[in-house]
């Protein structure tokens, strides 16, 4: 069972998914824009928004007002930033999550079921920067994925 909020008819897009690990050696939020140009007319984000660096290309999406999908590990919350809210507004957000609001809190267990999920539904996988010894390298071993910082 899946709970959302915002623009369900982007679930008919084909998904670009961009996921990191947490810790990342470096950063430069310019090198996450021209990720944006990658995109056709059919296709659309799809993204945790958990790690630093996902944080930050969810930030470029609200602000250059593009479609995209957030998925939680957790319960979806009452209140939302006011950014995501006027984005639900106008449709260019859905918020998806496989917990009820309850799941107030993210655990490693419901992080990895999350992650799966994306990387099983997502036609494009682009990762920002993998620990090679974190959970998200081994939910990749087999798949293949765009590498952003190395």
């Amino acid at each position: 069972m899946l709970y959302y909020h915002g623009n369900m008819s982007l679930l008919n897009r084909k998904f670009i998914a961009f996921m990191s690990s947490h810790t990342i050696p470096f950063f430069c939020r310019d090198m996450l824009t021209p990720l944006l140009r990658q995109t056709e007319h059919h296709e659309i984000f799809i993204t945790p928004g958990h790690s630093f660096i996902e944080k930050e290309f969810m930030q470029i999406l609200l602000e250059e007002k593009e479609p995209f999908i957030w998925v939680l590990a957790r319960g979806i919350p009452d209140k939302l930033a006011d950014s995501v809210e006027n984005a639900v507004r106008e449709n260019r957000i859905l918020i998806v999550s496989p917990f009820p609001t309850d799941h107030v809190l993210i655990t490693g267990h419901r992080a990895m079921l999350r992650n799966r999920w994306i990387i099983e539904i997502s036609h494009k996988l682009i990762i920002g920067y993998i620990n090679k010894y974190g959970s998200l390298n081994e939910l990749i071993e087999d798949k293949s994925y765009t590498l952003l910082f190395k």
